[in-house]
């Protein structure tokens, strides 16, 4: 969405005039687009899934997969943030992942 937003705001600058997109302006259109997205990224790694961040919950969520599906699972629940395991039940996430 954020490379969709700084595209849109890219094409309105140049749709006003081809001269209205100053190199001054291109810089600081990157820079926000570059400043956003390590911010989003780092926030979404800090509040990510870990396998510390609720064990016995990720166990009974492995345990309700066959051991063929452990590592479709595990790739399904990387980056998702914690609050979705607080907020799904385990079946639920089983389903999701499946």
């Amino acid at each position: 969405m954020l490379k969709m937003l700084t595209l849109l705001t890219f094409a309105d600058i140049k749709a006003v005039s081809p001269d209205a997109l100053t190199p001054w302006k291109a810089e600081n259109l990157w820079q926000l687009y570059i400043s956003t997205a390590n911010a989003w990224i780092a926030r979404s790694t800090r509040f990510a899934i870990t396998p510390a961040s609720d064990p016995s919950l990720l166990n009974r969520i492995h345990s309700m997969v066959p051991a063929a599906q452990y590592g479709e699972l595990q790739q399904f629940l990387e980056g998702l943030p914690r609050r979705y395991l607080q907020t799904r039940l385990p079946e639920q996430i089983r389903d999701h992942s499946c």
